[in-house]
């Protein structure tokens, strides 16, 4: 029996057995659900890609495949992936892949049923080396038969899975609207139409800006010239749909604080500590070293100083990423 408004899972195994870069199986929606995350096994650090399709698995890879989840894994194990997407009934096909390799265990047959409950019907599939790319015009010979090992949690509220939906499709039409546009952000040599209820409620900057005796208020224009265009859309994407892109930096953290916006600093500090590498982790810590504190302040803080304190205890940490960082003066 369902439990609706509760987070469920349904695991296959974790037994591995056998690795290669991705898989493709079949998902069997048996009533709607919001699929809240993905866990997998992974063999070594990488980037993760998850893509769907609607349909069977059939005897063709096939089109029409949305990129659900990009995000780079720090180490091999076992990780967990948040989607959030909705899917109503009928059957998907899932490509879970990792420019290392995934872990997964042997298997007999596709169509064989590898786990199931009330919602959910999960079944085996094929290994394949397919990773970022997915070539459409190509059948799965050559793959081996694997089974996925691995976590599904969903909700099956049908309430809350329609609107999820209908907030994310209003946030999607608001955030490229051009017609009802009453505000105009400038940066650099970029225009961007906004909405001054969406940006008064996300940041009381704005909403001082657009008061009425202010200038904001009366052209309608909202100048910022202390970052790039960039920043200024990556911080619009995160107002209008709550996502924070893949490459924000220390510049889209330092908006996030300037701008006072409503539950971006903790989200952009987590993905820039989790793309921490000894690439980037030199400019990272010389973009933070004005926000230095004691460890004291820094606990009792958020943001800026509670980043650098993080990232400080990362790369003491790191011997890769300290020698980065010795590299980088």
């Amino acid at each position: 029996m369902r439990s609706k408004g509760k987070t469920l899972s349904l695991q296959t195994t974790f037994k591995g057995g056998n690795r290669l870069q991705g898989i493709y199986f079949q998902l069997d929606v048996l009533d709607d659900i919001n699929l809240v995350s993905l866990t997998g096994s992974f063999a070594d650090s990488g980037v993760v890609y998850v893509h769907l399709r609607s349909g069977a698995i059939g005897d063709q890879v096939g089109g029409d495949w949305t990129l659900v989840k990009h995000t780079p894994i720090s180490s091999g194990g076992q990780h967990l992936l948040p989607i959030g997407i909705v899917l109503t009934r009928g059957s998907y096909t899932l490509h879970v892949a990792c420019s290392s390799s995934i872990i997964y265990s042997d298997a007999d047959c596709t169509g064989e049923v590898l786990a199931q409950d009330d919602s959910l019907v999960i079944y085996n599939g094929w290994g394949t080396s397919d990773c970022e790319f997915i070539p459409p015009d190509r059948d799965y010979s050559g793959c081996p038969c694997r089974s996925w090992n691995g976590i599904i949690e969903y909700r099956c509220e049908v309430e809350s899975v329609y609107r999820d939906l209908h907030l994310r499709r209003l946030a999607a039409a608001m955030h490229s609207d051009v017609e009802f546009s009453d505000v105009e952000i400038h940066s650099g040599d970029q225009r961007f139409p906004a909405h001054r209820l969406v940006l008064a409620a996300a940041s009381p900057v704005f909403a001082s800006m657009l008061k009425t005796d202010m200038s904001e208020a009366r052209t309608g224009k909202i100048l910022i010239e202390d970052v790039s265009p960039e920043v200024v859309a990556k911080a619009l994407r995160f107002i209008y749909t709550g996502e924070v892109a893949d490459d924000v930096d220390i510049a889209s953290l330092g908006f996030a604080h300037k701008y006072d916006i409503t539950g971006m600093m903790q989200p952009v500090s987590s993905k820039i500590l989790k793309n921490l590498s000894p690439e980037n982790v030199s400019a990272t810590v010389r973009s933070l070293r004005p926000y230095k504190r004691s460890h004291a302040e820094a606990d009792s803080e958020t943001g800026l100083s509670q980043l650098n304190a993080r990232v400080r205890q990362r790369v003491l940490k790191d011997p890769k990423l300290m020698e980065a960082c010795l590299d980088g003066l």
